[in-house]
This record gives C-alpha cells, structure tokens and sequence, in this order.
C-alpha cells in the first residue's frame, strides 16, 4: 500500500494498493477493518487525498490514458474526471479551501 491519507475527522483512511493486481484507491476504518475498495476500471488509480469536508476523494488515475485527476464520492459511486491536462503528465494536486 502507498499513499496513506487520513480523512478530516480521522476515522478513515485512503490508501492506494495493487493487492488485486492493478492500482486502485481503497478505503478502511482507523483501525484497520472494514477494507473497501472505492475504484476501478481501466488504468491505474493512485494517491488519494480527502477533499476537507471529507465527503469526496480525489485522486490520480491513468483511465484516460494519461495521470489526470478525479474525484470519487465517499461510498465509490459517483467518480468523474475533474482535468483534462495537455500539458503532460499531472503527479501532484491539492484541494483548495471553499
């Protein structure tokens, strides 16, 4: 697992895993149970970050056939891509306050 990220209110936390063989963002309780996984699809699905009120996740996925970002809401139902970058390839992003 890498990634780890901690929800606002510390009961979570995010982490991205190849345990089922590809990338993907999962999701546990602070201690360790209740293990989900929160994507898929094609590509790889990596570095999850809380958005601060901790109702969505972001996170980088290659499903586009390059890293841009997109986010998933906290039960993994409602996920979209947020960027469309042609400016290469995205590493890194940050939620910005309201």
């Amino acid at each position: 697992a890498t990634s780890p990220a901690w929800s606002p209110d510390g009961s979570r936390l995010a982490f991205a895993s190849n345990r089922e063989g590809t990338w993907r963002v999962y999701v546990a309780e602070a201690d360790g149970t209740d293990v989900r996984r929160l994507t898929d699809g094609p590509g790889s699905d990596f570095a999850p970050a809380w958005a601060p009120d901790g109702s969505t996740l972001g996170f980088l996925s290659t499903r586009s056939g390059r890293a841009e970002v997109w986010v998933v809401s906290r039960d993994g139902i409602d996920v979209r891509q947020v960027t469309a970058s042609s400016a290469g390839w995205i590493d890194s992003f940050a939620w910005a306050p309201k």
